[in-house]
């Protein structure tokens, strides 16, 4: 009886974790649309990397037109066209029915449930123990590290004003639970579905590979995980490629590997083979991707790394030091455990560097990965699942120094391992104690390990009453009439180029004083990157990594609009891009444009034919005789 009742208490705690996920991931459109109906405006429907979440839905809007193979919306360079990417391609097609915001927002919802499903059926793996169970299962979801303490609403960076000893201590920038949201898992379900699916394919990828131990049923559920994953988001194949070794090495030193498994295994990674070849060959043949992968995304500093994670740190080395099966096993993991919190010592006291440069040459770096590999070996009990979690934990803080461009991607799911082994070792270090003392301590221990999940909600509201999105150049609602640009543009046919105004915001000091961390709405919202998300056209200057030379462009684009603009550079600008269309301010909207920024919008309702627009935006058409200078 006793049994059964703690069974049915668990299964309502596992559906109130995922109601909860669900919730988060459906709460930013809640939200968003009920300020916009009761303003009338339009909510666009995203607050957190805007410009990214336009690139999903350019993906989308070809999708929704029938392309498979997709382009870059966000270039207006000659390219081929020959991106893949499943994820969004089925996502576009849903999209037709209930339109892309919502459609995103029911896919992050949709991930999270599954995630949810599947840390627990992992989690169950580990101990029937329902108390570890709801432990893993909450800390998993809401696991944070310390960045409630220096909490900021935008950027990376401390901010003048703030704790000079903080600040100097962390090198100046802000622990990654304050910013990093697919490191983590609650984050990544409130703003990314996309982040949500990856992690649900790396568990379920990973627990494939330790299943084909002893059959073979996993072994297509792990080829599929494989060949999806490379394709919607490459660069966690070689996380889980690092994890993977790693974990051979802890089962090469337990003596528990098999040829059979080894071949399993083989087979499981060559799931990814066809979706890396096209990869390449992409990458080959297509001027335009080239650049966008040599866009360089460097990792945070070690200090922003083990600060946002601390919390969990602490309860996984608590696990690391529970007495193994024998004495000299325990001998063997308290060296590991020395191993593990010299070596992150260290990277704390000599990495403070980041944002940047790479931290670590390959030497250095394959020197720290052998390191994380020789602690987890040290480490293993005998559940394979906590080995493997171990391995995942220490070698992913090794990973994302991997002197490559896209080095800061391979923070996906960073501390979900970490969170496990802390929900381990608050479970080992409270087993023995009465189930009250269990409650509270396990209660204490989830406030410090979660609470920065908090803040991410608190700032979603935040951006929607300031109506500044976090890239602060976009608005979060907008008037009916830049819906009714982006529908027009969409509507018509062929190739479309668009040039619009890039964003202007102005910072400003709130109540504290603060200053950098407090925005207004953007002056000028920037609608390129909306012309190519919803209207289906090409922007001449959309995206910092997606458009090439972007900075550039940027600037060209930002002239093109001001009145002082000479018409002969004017024209230059028109040619290069190839733009037919303008989505242009109007010069009444921004009376003060001249005050605040010395400069004036130009006006150009009379040199084209207006489509749509209104009060503060016109969508124009410049045919071959209106393109003319005006009089």
């Amino acid at each position: 009886m006793q049994q059964e009742d703690s069974g049915n208490a668990m299964k309502r705690t596992l559906v109130w974790v995922i109601a909860a996920a669900m919730a988060a991931a459906l709460l930013p459109l809640f939200m968003g649309a009920l300020i916009a109906y009761r303003t009338g405006d339009w909510y666009a429907g995203f607050k957190h990397s805007f410009d990214d979440q336009m690139v999903y839905a350019a993906w989308m809007t070809q999708a929704q037109d029938g392309h498979f193979l997709m382009d870059n919306r966000f270039a207006v360079d000659p390219q081929p066209g020959l991106t893949i990417n499943v994820y969004f391609f089925v996502l576009g097609l849903i999209s037709k029915l209930f339109g892309i915001p919502l459609t995103l927002s029911l896919a992050r919802a949709g991930f999270a449930a599954l995630f949810v499903l599947l840390l627990y059926r992992f989690l169950c793996r580990i101990s029937p123990d329902t108390y570890f169970q709801k432990l893993g299962l909450c800390v998993g979801v809401f696991g944070s590290g310390f960045g409630f303490l220096v909490w900021h609403r935008f950027g990376d960076a401390f901010i003048p004003g703030d704790n000079a000893l903080l600040s100097s201590l962390m090198g100046g920038r802000l622990p990654i639970d304050v910013w990093q949201s697919e490191a983590f898992v609650f984050p990544s379900m409130l703003t990314n579905g996309l982040f949500m699916a990856a992690l649900c394919l790396i568990l379920a990828l990973l627990t494939a590979i330790w299943d084909a131990r002893t059959s073979w049923k996993t072994v297509p559920v792990g080829v599929g995980c494989s060949l999806v994953l490379m394709n919607i988001h490459s660069y966690d194949m070689l996380l889980v490629g690092l994890v993977g070794l790693g974990f051979l090495a802890v089962q090469v030193a337990q003596k528990a590997v098999s040829g059979v498994w080894l071949f399993r295994a083989l087979i499981i990674a060559l799931g990814a083979v066809p979706s890396a070849l096209w990869f390449a060959y992409v990458l080959q043949n297509d001027a335009v991707f080239q650049a966008r992968a040599a866009t360089p995304t460097y990792a945070a500093s070690p200090r922003q790394v083990i600060v946002g994670l601390l919390p969990l740190m602490i309860g996984a080395f608590a696990s690391f030091l529970v007495p193994r099966s024998d004495a000299a096993a325990t001998h063997r993991a308290r060296i590991g455990a020395l191993i593990a919190g010299v070596g992150l010592l260290a990277m704390f006291l000599v990495g403070d560097v980041g944002g940047n440069q790479f931290w670590l040459g390959i030497p250095v770096w394959a020197l720290a990965f052998v390191l994380s590999v020789v602690a987890s070996v040290l480490l293993a009990t005998e559940s394979q699942a906590i080995n493997l979690m171990q391995t995942w934990a220490l070698v992913g803080v090794v990973a994302i120094y991997f002197p490559a461009l896209f080095q800061r991607k391979l923070a996906m799911g960073m501390a979900l391992p970490w969170s496990v082994l802390a929900a381990w070792g608050i479970y080992q270090v409270l087993k023995p104690k009465e189930k009250q003392t269990r409650i509270a301590g396990g209660a204490v221990a989830l406030f410090a390990m979660c609470f920065t999940s908090i803040f991410w909600i608190q700032r979603e509201r935040e951006y929607i009453t300031s109506n500044v999105a976090r890239t602060t150049f976009n608005a979060v609602v907008y008037p009916p009439e830049v819906r009714n640009i982006m529908n027009k543009l969409r509507s018509l046919p062929g190739r479309k180029v668009v040039l619009a105004m890039p964003g202007i915001n102005e910072q400003h000091a709130d109540e504290s004083g603060r200053g950098i961390d407090a925005y207004n709405p953007p002056y000028v919202s920037d609608l390129n990157a909306m012309a190519s998300g919803f209207g289906g056209a090409y922007s001449f200057a959309g995206h910092w990594s997606e458009t090439p030379n972007y900075a550039d462009r940027r600037n060209k684009a930002s002239k093109f609009f001001l009145k002082s603009t000479p018409e002969a550079e004017r024209q230059a600008i028109l040619g290069e891009s190839g733009a037919r269309y303008l989505i242009a301010p109007v010069p009444e909207a921004f009376p003060d444009m001249l005050q605040r920024y010395g400069q004036e919008f130009e006006d150009f309702r009379s040199r084209g034919r207006v489509l749509e627009g209104g009060t503060q935006f016109v969508l124009i058409d410049l045919d071959e005789a209106s393109a003319k200078p005006g009089d």
